[in-house]
């Protein structure tokens, strides 16, 4: 992909974002856990995104979860500077997330303070 194509693949993914259905979103997420956006990436920016993971270089570390016994399986942080699609996800997609997340963390902090007990 050249230069030009990735800047206007990035600026196709704030249009995209903007045009999805938020409200149903964002009832999905509190329905379920998840929402999906149809048709967020194409099937080759879903490639390419996917072909990441086999590139060691991209990552700055890995976490195995058994080895925290947190379950199988794995996860990769991105080295930074993020690529340009990973980074116009981000900025695209945390504006309309964030209420969500404070909201969230705010009902499970709130539900969960009587069971907590201090940690020192």
């Amino acid at each position: 992909m050249t230069v030009k194509e990735d800047e206007a693949n990035v600026a196709n993914i704030f249009g995209r974002i903007e045009r999805s259905a938020w409200p149903e979103l964002l009832a999905g997420l509190d329905e379920r856990g998840y929402a999906v956006i149809p048709g967020l990436l194409s099937q080759r920016e879903c490639r390419g995104v996917a072909a990441l993971y086999e590139d060691e270089t991209a990552f700055r570390s890995r976490v195995v979860m058994a080895r925290h016994n947190f379950g199988r399986g794995e996860y990769k942080y991105l080295r930074y500077p993020l690529p340009p699609l990973v980074a116009a996800l981000r900025q695209a997609l945390y504006p309309p997330l964030a209420p969500v997340a404070n909201r969230w963390h705010a009902f499970t902090a709130s539900s969960s303070s009587r069971s907590r007990r201090p940690c020192c």
